[in-house]
């Protein structure tokens, strides 16, 4: 995710931090890489005047530094790929699904966007613009990706299809390096077709988690699914949160992704947002949803206030 666009870069020895910077404000995408070079990048953000705020950082990282307040702001769902079995009651839709989409003659397709033929591009931009064009307001960037990001070197893509040509769904998956060779893999876009197989994200779901076994991964991660966290011991910030993300639920539905992924019965981590300053916090929520949505305009605003009030 750090090297889609509109990202700024610190770089110290081999390692960098990925950020943006909005209303006085270095968001950093995630921890550093490579090394932790937090206190290198805060000594020069302070020269630049900014404050930081490191965002989407995991457990790992939070407790490395107490110095920092924290908040979380995402969950993340990891599925373990050592041994998959979609045996007992709390695989059931799971398997309802793999077993209907055998019967109906519905295959999927594990491959790249550099190997697709243009018919498959075509049916593939079709169906992430109908999916754009149902939300409220313009699709989300930083974290999340989009038509853009499929084409990212390395991304393998996996779909859905009927023998007569039906998309059914598409998803995205990046991978992740650890001493040079892939370790797992993360979902990143993740689309239906409303008017097709209706199991159709169980079917690609399980079979990444199939096609990670036989490539001898430990795990594939379903992403962080913003504002979905239930922290054990909420402060009033996190109760802030919990309330916010309620709110947001009928423009993205953030809430009910994260539903859908516990069928998988994954292993969940905390994303968290660390600060120094709780008097910055309305300059990082402005810089973060600045990052999220840099093309909002007022009719989008607008658009989303009357979906929220109909929800």
């Amino acid at each position: 995710m750090t090297l889609w666009k509109s990202n700024r870069y610190f770089f110290h020895g081999d390692s960098y931090v990925a950020y943006r910077v909005s209303n006085g404000i270095a968001l950093t995408l995630g921890a550093p890489v490579g090394r932790d070079i937090s206190a290198e990048f805060e000594r020069f953000a302070t020269e630049q005047g900014w404050a930081v705020a490191w965002y989407s950082v995991n457990a790992q990282f939070a407790d490395a530094h107490p110095q920092f307040k924290r908040l979380q702001v995402a969950e993340e769902a990891v599925l373990n790929c050592e041994s998959v079995e979609f045996k007992g009651k709390k695989f059931q839709n799971v398997r309802t699904a793999r077993n209907k989409a055998e019967k109906e003659g519905i295959s999927t397709r594990w491959t790249t966007w550099e190997e697709l033929d243009i018919t498959s591009i075509a049916r593939i931009s079709a169906l992430s613009e109908d999916w754009v064009s149902d939300k409220a307001l313009p699709e989300m960037g930083f974290t999340l990706g989009g038509l853009e990001e499929m084409m990212v070197n390395g991304t393998r893509l996996l779909l859905a299809e009927s023998a007569d040509g039906t998309l059914h769904g598409v998803t995205s998956w990046m991978p992740v390096y650890e001493d040079g060779a892939i370790a797992g893999y993360v979902l990143d876009v993740m689309r239906r077709n409303e008017h097709g197989f209706k199991g159709v994200i169980e079917l690609l779901i399980s079979e990444a988690m199939l096609i990670a076994q036989s490539e001898g991964l430990a795990w594939i991660s379903l992403s962080g699914a913003p504002l979905a966290g239930q922290p054990d011991d909420p402060s009033w910030l996190d109760v802030a949160l919990n309330r916010i993300g309620e709110e947001v639920e009928p423009l993205y539905g953030f809430r009910t992704l994260a539903a859908s992924k516990r069928k998988f019965q994954p292993e969940e981590h905390p994303w968290y947002l660390c600060y120094h300053d709780e008097l910055k916090l309305p300059a990082i929520a402005l810089a973060t949803m600045h990052a999220y949505l840099p093309e909002m305009k007022t009719k989008d605003a607008i658009s989303a206030f009357k979906a929220w009030m109909a929800a």
